[in-house]
């Protein structure tokens, strides 16, 4: 049973969020919205912030609590590859490089429709390659991301893998959006369940970011990738949620291609609800075992 934090928490989504009466809400207001947003979950104090650039890229580096030194996580932000921003997911990423006793890189990659694929995933994987400059071994980097994030995640890891790149120590997605085409059956049976995705708002956002491509591609939708060789992976997914078939379809495509994989579900959550850290029990739940995958695989994670 959900806890009445997470109750609550639903219940005032569906009152404020555009959902309840199918609207889609245009792109750039949206990213107003989120913006606007972040202003005032990042008052809530603690974290170091190190802003930095990779190229065009700009990220922030965040300093968990205790960290081991070289270890790291490069976390990709979720919103459909339309929207998002370092700001407005920080507040996650550092409860997060808390948790796992990691630094964490967090990036501004590119988004549609200005910049659609490849953008976001080019970003990414020089993103990873950066670190690897800086001294970073790839057997100490995870990769961690949410929604759009969690499937850009292992895109990246099937890109890093074609290029002949030592691939991170394991991969942590939650929510994640795998499968581009939107053949989930989820998506509309779980349509009114979900208080955060729209899909209609998911139904453009893929259009935004395929563009000319087929959502097909295993680099955009990489439930249809070969995945072999891919490091161990954990999947974090709500009952509520239109997304759920895409990670229970993407946990057996891994499974398929013998990669350790392990699923977690969470009943009566919604979408991202890691989101929500400082307000709900299960949020806090996830979380911590989100810290207990990367403790379990990362070893001392020394820089070269």
């Amino acid at each position: 049973m959900s806890s009445w934090q997470s109750k609550l928490i639903e219940k005032l989504l569906r009152k404020y969020n555009l959902n309840a009466d199918n609207q889609v809400v245009g792109i750039k207001k949206k990213r107003k919205i989120q913006e606007r947003n972040a202003r005032i979950l990042n008052l809530i104090p603690g974290g170091e912030f190190i802003d930095v650039r990779i190229g065009d890229i700009k990220g922030q580096i965040i300093e968990g609590e205790e960290f081991v030194p070289g270890r790291i996580i490069l976390y990709l932000h979720g919103g459909a590859y339309c929207t998002g921003t370092v700001k407005s997911y920080r507040i996650l990423a550092r409860k997060i490089a808390d948790t796992c006793r990691a630094e964490l890189l967090i990036i501004n990659y590119r988004l549609a429709p200005e910049h659609p694929f490849p953008g976001a995933i080019q970003d990414s994987v020089k993103a990873f390659k950066w670190l690897i400059e800086k001294g970073y071994k790839s057997e100490a980097i995870f990769l961690v991301g949410d929604s759009a994030g969690g499937g850009l995640a292992l895109s990246t890891c099937v890109k890093l893998k074609a290029e002949g790149i030592s691939l991170p120590a394991g991969i942590v997605c939650m929510s994640p959006w795998t499968d581009l085409t939107l053949s989930g059956k989820s998506i509309k049976t779980r349509a009114k369940r979900d208080p955060l995705l729209n899909p209609d708002i998911i139904k453009r956002c893929s259009g935004y970011y395929c563009k000319n491509e087929d959502p097909e591609n295993p680099l955009i939708s990489p439930v249809y990738a070969d995945l072999t060789g891919l490091p161990k992976t954990m999947i974090q997914i709500g009952t509520e949620e239109i997304l759920y078939d895409d990670s229970i379809q993407m946990a057996k495509a891994l499974k398929n291609c013998h990669v350790d994989v392990s699923l977690e579900i969470y009943k009566g959550m919604f979408h991202v609800w890691q989101f929500f850290y400082y307000l709900i029990p299960e949020a806090r739940r996830a979380v911590g075992q989100i810290g207990v995958f990367v403790e379990r695989i990362a070893g001392s994670g020394k820089k070269r």
